[in-house]
């Protein structure tokens, strides 16, 4: 089923909430109904835009990982052909995972999909 342009933006608030949520307090801070909160839904309007919780982590992973490719391939070269970029690469990436811990748990330990 496709989401109109309305359902698409108020989904996009849930995720951008709980993500800032996890980079403020850690993944296990975040609740529907904080999130609910902070957005000024209830807490019964993400439930029908998500199951349940875990779906919404789920999908701020995705948004995440999405962020980190974006992230890197603006920042690397198209080809890693010298050791010198490969070494460039590296402090980009492990500064996105290592930022705080609440990323790098949830970008290693929530799976992307059940």
């Amino acid at each position: 089923m496709t989401r109109s342009l309305k359902q698409q933006r108020v989904c996009s608030y849930f995720v951008q909430s709980a993500k800032e949520m996890i980079l403020l307090e850690g993944v296990e801070r975040v609740s529907v109904r904080k999130v609910a909160e902070c957005t000024g839904y209830t807490f019964s309007t993400i439930y029908k835009y998500f199951r349940h919780l875990e779906a919404l982590l789920r999908e701020v992973k995705a948004v995440m990982i999405q962020a980190l490719f974006t992230d890197m391939q603006n920042a690397i070269p198209a080809k890693l052909l010298e050791l010198d970029d490969i070494k460039k690469a590296e402090p980009l990436l492990c500064g996105v995972l290592f930022r705080t811990a609440a990323c790098f748990s949830i970008l290693l330990f929530l799976p992307i999909a059940t």
